[in-house]
């Protein structure tokens, strides 16, 4: 605001020295109004330009003449007060009056590293819908759009968490109006699959929550009690996720790691070991002597022994089961 005023004094010094050619007995010199006027275009210069580092984002705050945003908006477009929707790459940038109209800020480039990934949440946009908690996703051809502040506000993108992440790699975003949280990618290790539960729908052909739950009400009983749905809709995906590294958004997707490897199932102890012993005296009597010992179920077992039932009597059987669960 003082180089502001301090150009309007400059301008006004020269008008009045162009003017006024004798102030008494001094002759004022032909270029005088010319070096006001000069150091005026100087001072016009030194608030009209701005440089961005290699590693920054510029954010503009418009501060000074301007009209104000309506109540509720975050994101200012061209002609109002605020954060603006625009943002400054690194290097020389020459926008009039810039340090006066606006507070300039400098922030650093998002960085995801490798095997990460970025949740996005947008501070300004369409409100959610009444059924909706994760914002509808963007396809990727327009991803690009998403992360345009300008763009994404034109193009109806909504408040609130994204479902679509940032992949490993270098953005530059709008800090007024994204945050971004880092998150571990999910990994899928060879012997075993992902099972996906999926909160958002994806797709418009999906079954719909009546036809699922008249489906799992027919299945009950049955072996299989939970209704599989295709990849993209609302339940348990029917198609798992192989052994590789996907970056899924944890806020609309859960996962579940199944081994697929064959196992070894034990089933022993858990039981107490009787004994009789049987003694012949000499007058020809029979004697029996019982005893017992515990057989705790060893550290590792899948459980204790299965008992079976032979003619009233209850015999603990130790079982070896190998198991392998189809992907």
């Amino acid at each position: 605001m003082n180089h502001l005023i301090l150009m309007v004094l400059f301008v006004v010094i020269g008008l009045i020295l162009q003017t006024v050619k004798q102030v008494g007995q001094w002759t004022i010199p032909r270029w005088a109004p010319f070096v006001s006027w000069s150091i005026a275009i100087l001072l016009f210069l030194s608030t009209s330009f701005v440089i961005i580092e290699q590693d920054k984002i510029g954010h503009l705050k418009r501060v000074l003449f301007s009209k104000d945003m309506p109540p509720g908006q975050i994101i200012a477009f061209d002609g109002q007060k605020g954060p603006q929707a625009d943002i400054l790459g690194p290097g020389f940038h020459l926008i009039p009056l810039v340090n006066i109209l606006y507070d300039v800020e400098q922030f650093p480039v998002v960085e995801i590293p490798k095997g990460s990934y970025g949740l996005l949440t947008a501070k300004d946009g369409e409100p959610l819908g009444a059924r909706q908690y994760i914002a509808k996703g963007w396809s990727d051809k327009k991803f690009n759009d998403l992360l345009n502040a300008k763009n994404f506000l034109q193009e109806g993108g909504q408040k609130g968490p994204q479902l679509n992440v940032l992949r490993p790699g270098t953005y530059r975003i709008n800090y007024y109006l994204f945050d971004v949280k880092r998150q571990p990618a999910l990994n899928v290790k060879a012997g075993e699959v992902a099972v996906i539960k999926s909160n958002v729908q994806e797709h418009d052909d999906c079954p719909s929550s009546e036809e699922v739950a008249h489906s799992v009400k027919a299945a009950s009983g049955s072996a299989m009690s939970v209704t599989l749905v295709p990849k993209g809709c609302i339940g348990v995906w029917t198609e798992p996720l192989l052994p590789g590294r996907y970056y899924l958004n944890e806020e609309a997707y859960t996962a579940t790691i199944i081994p697929t490897r064959a196992r070894t199932w034990v089933y022993l102890g858990g039981y107490d070991k009787r004994r009789i012993d049987l003694t012949v005296s000499d007058d020809g009597k029979i004697h029996q002597e019982a005893s017992s010992r515990n057989i705790p179920k060893p550290k590792g077992a899948a459980d204790q022994a299965i008992i079976v039932t032979a003619e009233g009597w209850r015999i603990p059987l130790d079982v070896r089961v190998v198991v392998q669960v189809d992907p």
